[in-house]
């Protein structure tokens, strides 16, 4: 526990740092990993409250998503302005939780936002508007295909586009230059407007349609971006909020938003210094260290389900994040506080939270605000970190189990001594490794078996493109341990590194230890 020891006090030290304002852009700053929670939508003021008190006894602070149109109540604006002064972080999920649209709350709003340019339509029943989109129909990851629609029902399709053809999926009928969005209602395919309302469709037979590139072919116009900014910072003001600086992607019908855009306008016109688009790639569910585009990935910050109200419980909590900080990667847990799936209600959910804060502090894993880890992952340079593979010691969740890695097949380990024993067809697995250094690196390990046992060795280094570079090596065991050393160039663009340990040609279990993966000396 000595290193884990040190590990907060480092952490508890740069956090002081981060509360008082005080941090440097070009400073080193200690690659230390951890966990953020964040609670969407809006939710009870009481809820908020108690939620609130329950992690400052522990010493730390929450997010809140805020929707910012509807925080109409004296109670609710008090509570926020409460918790904001204790330190908890109010980010922005956009003033009605949607990028297309926006509800009105009064007739002289709704006239304003009406008149905008932006505006497609607007609907004075529902008092909400409707705003334009940017469509681009040549997008190289666009699907042309033969459908017919009837009775506003997408049909005749070939049968290959059946599983792309999905809910909230958007498909343009290039005759028109329409866009429709799919809804899965009783197994079929129900077509309504790319805002989600229902329309009269004209029946086609035979006709060009287009799939469109999920969350790449529709973008939002920057002026529409730069309202909704607006709005939300209007909105926490006349709250009596700090300005929000975090952006947070409502989730649901609409097409997403990507991180440049984001970036261009949230981050470089109004401030903000994180967000949390939805990716369109599996690396981009990492907040990682010593990433190739930091200015870009900061408002990428990817939120993990993992909570109670998803139907998770304490221990599968605890899995996940020992996990993923042996891998040197920030969690950000994010529940939208639905007690009514969780048996026993609020009581049992804020049980839960405090048996994992309790948890947390004991084990040496630090708790950060969203904004306070932009920082420390993407600002200035990661201080030199060593070897970067998890230890095999190391078990914070108590599943007998080191952190970080899957156990295939047979395969065990001995905690106390880290030794990893490996049967024929069995093997040590570690994936999605952040922290790598760029430039010449080596793998070492030791190891010890039959004479003659071959140990596989397969390295991944995935960028962010989702290309990868593979290298896989194979070395003879002999009865004593013998250390094997892989030089290893590490690409600028690359994110993380996944690891397989292995063994052929053995009758009996081979034994590994000493894993390490560190840059070379110079």
């Amino acid at each position: 526990m000595k290193n884990i020891s040190g590990n907060l006090k480092t952490a508890t030290a740069l956090l002081l740092v981060l509360f008082s304002g005080r941090i440097l852009a070009d400073a080193p700053l200690p690659a230390k990993a951890g966990v953020c929670f964040r609670f969407d939508d809006n939710q009870p003021p009481a809820q908020w409250r108690e939620m609130g008190a329950l992690f400052e006894s522990y010493g730390c602070r929450m997010c809140l998503s805020l929707i910012s149109q509807n925080l109409n109540a004296p109670e609710s604006r008090s509570t926020l302005r409460e918790l904001a002064n204790k330190g908890h972080l109010m980010l922005d999920h956009l003033p009605s939780h949607a990028v297309y649209q926006i509800s009105a709350r009064n007739p002289e709003e709704f006239r304003k936002f009406a008149a905008l340019p932006i505006t497609d339509h607007a609907d004075p029943v529902r008092k909400t508007v409707y705003f334009k989109y940017e469509l681009n129909a040549e997008h190289p990851k666009n699907i042309s295909f033969q459908g017919a629609i009837r009775e506003g029902i997408l049909c005749d399709y070939p049968p290959e586009m059946h599983n792309r053809l999905a809910f909230t999926r958007k498909i343009l009928v290039p005759e028109t230059g329409t866009v429709y969005g799919i809804r899965i209602q009783n197994g079929k395919k129900t077509l309504y407007s790319f805002w989600g309302e229902k329309v009269n469709i004209p029946n086609r037979e035979k006709s060009r349609l287009i799939l469109l590139a999920n969350n790449e072919a529709i973008q939002p116009p920057d002026d529409l971006l730069r309202f909704l900014a607006e709005c939300s910072r209007g909105n926490f003001t006349a709250i009596g909020l700090p300005p929000p600086h975090t952006w947070i992607q409502p989730g649901g019908w609409e097409c997403f938003v990507t991180p440049g855009k984001i970036a261009a306008v949230y981050g470089k016109e109004f401030g903000y210094r994180s967000g949390s688009c939805v990716p369109g790639a599996p690396t981009n569910t990492i907040c990682g260290f010593r990433e190739p585009n930091p200015g870009l990935l900061r408002f990428n910050m990817c939120a993990d389900s993992t909570v109670p109200d998803n139907g998770k419980s304490l221990e599968q909590m605890k899995l996940r994040i020992a996990d993923t900080i042996a891998k040197h990667r920030v969690l950000i847990l994010i529940s939208h506080m639905v007690v009514r799936r969780v048996p026993g209600g609020w009581k049992t959910y804020l049980s839960v939270y405090e048996e994992l804060l309790k948890w947390l502090k004991n084990s040496g894993i630090p708790v950060a605000t969203q904004e306070q880890w932009a920082e420390i992952l993407y600002s200035g340079q990661a201080g030199p970190e060593g070897n970067i593979m998890p230890s095999l010691t190391t078990d914070l969740n108590g599943d007998g189990r080191p952190d970080g890695y899957e156990l295939r097949k047979g395969t065990s380990v001995q905690l106390k001594t880290g030794t990893a024993t490996i049967p024929p067809g069995g093997s040590l697995l570690l994936s999605d490794l952040a922290g790598v250094e760029k430039g010449n690196n080596s793998f070492a390990l030791t190891a010890r078996g039959d004479a003659g046992t071959l140990l596989t060795l397969e390295l991944t280094l995935l960028q962010r493109d989702n290309r990868t570079r593979r290298e896989k090596r194979e070395f003879r065991l002999k009865k004593d341990w013998q250390t094997f050393l892989l030089p290893v160039s590490v690409s600028p663009e690359t994110a993380v590194l996944h690891c397989s340990i292995s063994q052929t040609g053995g009758a009996q279990p081979v034994e590994v230890r000493d894993l390490s993966f560190a840059k070379s000396n110079p």
